[in-house]
């Protein structure tokens, strides 16, 4: 699975739990601190994300980071191997965000 085919899963999640939640571009946008134009651009594959956005829009749309990445058709052995891995590294680096987060909000910078 190559990073053009993430950025697509990616994106049609995002769109679809946005949807679901009843949130617009524009509301999430508020909802997370972001630019309006970057959910519309993540939305359109425009953009990548951080793994501190992706905790971030986790958060604010009540799921797992993993689900943002979990493709809607079943994939085939290869793919869902780089998606493990990949899944594994993303989960490490958003507990990191979110200790780095909690740590702001205590009034402890890193």
């Amino acid at each position: 699975m190559d990073e053009n085919t993430l950025k697509a899963i990616f994106a049609a999640n995002l769109k679809r739990l946005r949807n679901e939640r009843g949130y617009s571009q524009l509301a999430l946008a508020t909802e997370l601190d972001m630019a309006p134009n970057f959910i519309n651009d993540l939305e359109q594959e425009r953009k990548g994300v951080s793994f501190e956005s992706i905790a971030k829009i986790a958060n604010v749309l009540a799921v797992s980071p993993y689900e943002l990445f979990m493709p809607s058709e079943p994939l085939r052995p290869k793919e869902e191997e780089v998606l493990s891995r990949y899944t594994e590294e993303l989960v490490k680096e958003t507990e990191k965000a979110i200790r780095k987060v909690h740590k702001r909000f205590r009034g402890n910078p890193s």
